[in-house]
């Protein structure tokens, strides 16, 4: 059997593009499962590459440690099942932002079109926010 690549810390963060403070973070969270030290340095390989890689993506996309740390870290059914209700779950949070970021949208197109085009609103001709006028 062929062995595994070993890294070290400082290496891992060069390959991931991350730091080794975000390393040490990640572990201590649980999210990267058990790396194996040598005296006083961690020993990390490729599947613990992978596994920050999908932190790092998991925290882009607007997840949480502490939820990513509650994922059992097996690939079993139950662990995928329990990665999709969490996605499920970001998914709803990220729908019901952009209900709100269409609402604003809409308030804002109302605005602009009142300040615009219904000068009436005020005898003075300064445009102030007429937010009475009609919509076009």
């Amino acid at each position: 059997m062929k062995d595994i690549a070993i890294m070290q810390i400082g290496e891992l963060a060069r390959l991931t593009r991350t730091t080794p403070r975000a390393l040490r973070l990640y572990e201590a969270r649980g999210l990267l499962g058990p790396v194996p030290r040598r005296g006083r340095y961690r020993h990390y390989h490729a599947g613990h590459a992978a596994q920050v890689r999908l932190v790092r993506q998991a925290l882009a996309l607007g997840l949480r440690m502490a939820d990513l740390a509650r994922l059992p870290q097996h690939t079993g059914a139950d662990a995928l099942a329990q990665a999709a209700a969490l996605l499920q779950a970001r998914r709803a949070q990220v729908q019901r932002e952009l209900q709100r970021l269409r609402a604003q949208d809409d308030a804002l197109a109302a605005l602009e079109h009142a300040l615009l085009h219904c000068p009436e609103a005020d005898p003075t001709g300064k445009r102030p926010l007429a937010l009475d006028c009609a919509p076009a």
